[in-house]
């Protein structure tokens, strides 16, 4: 949420063409295998991370991306009912090419909250 707010206030519009063509890679591979569909998804996150010059997150995310790789592919592989969050990472896209601060934070909250909902009534279930 941090570097969504970061990015936000220093973006430029390569940046934004950059960040398109990893949400593209993204949604193509929606569907197809769990490992590159996560890797893309992970790879745009990343972006928006580096992009917010701040080291210390980009060190952070780096330490939990194999964790959160790993986990993501399992959920995306044994997960049928997952939501589908697109529109939400299109949103971040949207709200960063527009210097948009608050809207970045909101669509990266919305986007964050879809997941852990449904992790949350998965823990729930079982």
């Amino acid at each position: 949420v941090e570097a969504a707010r970061l990015t936000a206030r220093r973006i430029r519009p390569e940046d934004v063409e950059r960040l398109r063509a990893r949400l593209h890679e993204r949604q193509e591979l929606i569907g197809g295998d769990p490992a590159a569909f996560v890797d893309a998804d992970l790879d745009f996150h990343h972006a928006i991370v580096e992009l917010s010059g701040n080291a210390v997150l980009v060190g952070l995310f780096d330490v939990v991306r194999p964790v959160l790789r790993a986990a993501l592919i399992e959920m995306v592989t044994h997960e049928a009912a997952l939501p589908d969050v697109s529109c939400a990472h299109t949103d971040v896209l949207e709200a960063l090419a527009r210097g948009d601060a608050e809207a970045a934070v909101a669509a990266t909250a919305d986007n964050l909250e879809g997941t852990m909902a449904f992790i949350r009534a998965e823990m729930a279930d079982r």
